[in-house]
């Protein structure tokens, strides 16, 4: 049971973060994207129940992920 529920919250959270950076999906593409996201929602689970404050932490985790080495106009 609660594997199902972990990825049903993943699955929510990585839509959270499709919704607040959708440039960043269109630029690394929906699956690239969704990878970062889910490795993201799992490293830095929500401290709040408000996603719309949640999703700030993306930018800082793709800042220490080797994937701003490849691209590197994605840190700004």
């Amino acid at each position: 049971r609660y594997a199902v529920h972990r990825n049903t919250v993943t699955h929510a959270l990585v839509e959270a973060f499709e919704a607040a950076y959708p440039v960043l999906r269109a630029l690394l593409g929906s699956e690239c994207f969704g990878r970062l996201a889910r490795d993201c929602a799992r490293a830095r689970p929500p401290r709040t129940a408000v996603l719309a404050e949640y999703v700030a932490v993306l930018p800082d985790f793709l800042a220490a992920t080797s994937l701003v080495n490849d691209v590197p106009y994605l840190g700004e």
